[in-house]
């Protein structure tokens, strides 16, 4: 069982000429798949260190992780994004979607291809453990219907912040 930590260090993270990638809202799936692929191999070579089989499981995971996750996570108001690859081996994802919701989601690449997810509203942690994709996608869709309808009912009230 992996001891599940919720922000990856930073040397963990995706650089690109030594900036941290972030992205600015109107992704198109073309240009988050290339920084994604950019993002792997760039630090891919902390799976092939351990070993040729993690590193394949790696790259099939990348590959899972665009259908069942990138793909999907466009239909919501991303605006950051970054991937970092680890040597524990995994691979893990941030996302900011709207103003104030995240989703961090992280696979382990050996025991069974364990997932973990973080939901947090601002800095407060929402929900977190084990999860599939689809399921970590529909928690976040979850979240930010909530936020919708609350900002809209409080708003119809001449009142904002959200519900409580």
């Amino acid at each position: 069982m992996h001891k599940f930590s919720p922000f990856p260090k930073i040397e963990t993270v995706c650089t690109v000429n030594t900036n941290r990638i972030e992205l600015d809202r109107m992704y198109d799936n073309k240009f988050l798949r290339s920084i994604t692929k950019s993002c792997f191999e760039t630090y891919s070579h902390r799976l092939s260190e351990i070993s040729k089989e993690i590193f394949n499981s790696g790259a099939r995971e990348l590959e899972f992780s665009k259908t069942e996750l990138l793909d999907k996570i466009l239909d919501f108001d991303l605006r950051e994004f970054s991937l970092s690859v680890t040597s524990s081996p995994s691979l893990h994802y941030n996302f900011q979607v709207g103003k104030n919701i995240s989703l961090y989601v992280e696979t382990y690449l050996d025991d069974g291809f364990e997932t973990f997810y973080s939901l947090y509203k601002g800095n407060e942690l929402i929900k977190e453990g084990p999860i599939s994709y689809s399921a970590a996608i529909r928690e976040l869709n979850d979240l930010v219907s909530e936020e919708s309808r609350c900002l809209m009912f409080n708003e119809s009230l001449g009142a904002y912040g959200g519900c409580e």
